[in-house]
């Protein structure tokens, strides 16, 4: 058996578990903007997905939980593409990435600023990689979206940590 197909059966569990954990985001997310938009007595903007308001520190808490899970699903997009691509050829730092936002979205989900800094450094270097190699593979609305869930986690967990200090310094 050679080196690339073992790879790829060793792999293979990973790619399972990734699609069955981004399937899963994307439908809790699919029936919670569901029932926000059929919902005709609420209030609800659309606007609120892409910059969500954050005033308290559980609004905070919740725009990095959701941000954090639009990033864990972005590489657990990266984790499938690698494996269906073939892990013999050759993988780029984009690639890489996709691994690495599986970790990043998790620690943005308890609430790591680093981690949400460095995700988005992360992510504008491989933008800035895909386009100097010209391997631009994600179409403008999925980069914007991705782009801003990064920003707004820098945002969330930032506020976070500010507003839980305040609460610490006044107690």
């Amino acid at each position: 058996m050679n080196t690339k197909a073992l790879l790829l059966i060793v792999s293979m569990p990973f790619a399972i578990v990734a699609f069955i954990l981004a399937v899963s985001i994307a439908m809790k997310y699919a029936l919670e903007l569901y029932q926000k938009f059929s919902d005709v007595n609420n209030d609800f903007k659309g606007s609120e997905i892409l910059w969500p308001e954050i005033k308290t520190r559980d609004d905070a808490k919740h725009v990095a939980k959701k941000c954090g899970d639009y990033i864990l699903f972005v590489g657990c997009i990266g984790v499938i593409y690698i494996v269906l691509k073939g892990l013999g050829e050759h993988i780029r730092a984009s690639s890489v990435a996709g691994i690495l936002f599986i970790g990043i979205g998790f620690a943005i989900t308890k609430m790591s600023r680093i981690a949400s800094v460095v995700g988005l450094i992360l992510f504008l270097y491989v933008q800035v990689e895909n386009i100097i190699t010209g391997h631009v593979i994600i179409n403008i609305a999925i980069l914007i979206t991705v782009l801003l869930a990064f920003v707004n986690s820098v945002r969330a967990t930032h506020l976070y940590q500010q507003l839980e200090k305040d609460v610490v310094s006044s107690a």
